[in-house]
Formats: C-alpha cells, structure tokens, sequence
C-alpha cells in the first residue's frame, strides 16, 4: 500500500500489479485488497499521466469489481468511473482495453451499476471503438455494450438510441471470429419487446447473423 504512494511511478506500477494478481483469483482475494485501502489509491493512479500507470491500475480495478456487485460498488464509490470513462477515447490501445474491460466488468452486475456507468457519457464514445484499430479494444468495447444491453429494457433503449444496432451489426460484419458479444447484444436487445427486434431489423442485423451461422 506504501509503493501505491510512492512518487516514482514504476513503484506504482509494479505494487499495482501485484494487488492486481492477487485481486484476480477470488472474491475473498479482491476484498481483502479492498479492505486494506487499495481502491482510491488505484484510482488516483488512473489520473496520473503515465499510460502504463493508467493502465495496469485500471487493470487492477477490473480485477477487483468483476468478481461480485458489492465489489463493483467499491469501485464505484471510489470515483473511479468518471476517470475511466474520460480514457475511453485515449490514444494508447492497451490502455483503452483495460478500461472497457473495467467498465464492463462493473455493469454486468446489476441495472443500477450498469446505469452509473452510462450515466458517465461513454456513448456513443463508445460505439466508435467498435471500429478501434485494435483487434481488442473492439472485443473490450463490444463486452462493455453488452454487459450494459442484458440489465434492461430502458439501457437497451439508450443503447439503440445512440446509434447502438447499427454500430453492433457493422462490428459483428467485420469482426472475423471475434463477433460474439455482438451477436449476444443483439439477442439481448431483441428479446425486450417486438419494437426492439425490429430495430435491429431496420438495422440490417439479420444477413450478418445469418452469416455467422456459416463460421
């Protein structure tokens, strides 16, 4: 805990790492990294300037809050999703994956998590890292939309409204084995009502869906 207050940023780096590592494995792991303070002090790496800081602390944070809604909320509470949801159209790749990994890795959770994080402005920011130059990124964000698409009708909605279907139909066309959280959005959407299937109809999902079947 000590290093995450050091000023030398590759202190930061490698004691971020390790609580990383071991937030990884188990529920218990992660809480024990919460209860000892590591969450703010995570978050505060993620505002410094060092990419490689941003990113591995950003990692950490996903580590920790993909394991259980309470863990998520720590997270939450900590303030880091503003900090995450600025770094969404950053220029450096590993760093734009770590942060739609944490972003998904608290909405899968629960609407109300889910709800926090669009409420941080990440659409249609994005929608357009589904066509991100990086092969990961585009899988990261692709999660991040659906995790946010299965909690409910209204952030499925939100998700259509912003340009969502047919963002989600492009990327599944041109994802070349790497579709499925695509293809799974869509079904998330589209079993809502009649109004949402159609959507993604009027959307053109049916031919890239069907061509899926062929892979």
């Amino acid at each position: 805990m000590v290093c995450l207050e050091e000023f030398d940023p590759t202190v930061k780096e490698a004691a971020a790492w390790a609580l990383s590592y071991i937030a990884k494995h188990t529920p218990e792991l992660a809480m024990s990294v919460v209860e000892v303070g590591a969450v703010p002090l995570l978050v505060l790496c993620v505002q410094e300037p060092e990419p490689t800081l941003k990113r591995i602390a950003a990692s950490a944070l996903s580590e920790i809050c993909k394991h259980s809604p309470e863990l998520a909320q720590f997270v939450v509470d900590a303030g880091a999703v503003p900090f995450l949801a600025q770094l969404i159209n950053h220029q450096d790749a590993q760093l734009k994956r770590q942060v739609c990994s944490c972003l998904a890795n608290i909405s899968r959770h629960t609407a109300d998590l889910a709800e926090i994080v669009v409420d941080n402005d990440i659409f249609p920011k994005i929608l357009y890292r589904l066509k991100d130059n990086d092969t990961l990124v585009r899988k990261y964000a692709a999660i991040c939309i659906r995790e946010i698409a299965k909690q409910n009708i209204d952030l499925a909605k939100l998700i259509c409204n912003s340009g969502g279907a047919v963002a989600i139909v492009d990327f599944i066309s041109e994802a070349k084995g790497e579709a499925l959280p695509g293809i799974i959005t869509l079904g998330y959407i589209s079993a809502f009502d009649e109004t949402m299937a159609m959507g993604v109809i009027q959307a053109k999902g049916i031919t890239p869906l069907k061509e899926s079947l062929k892979n």
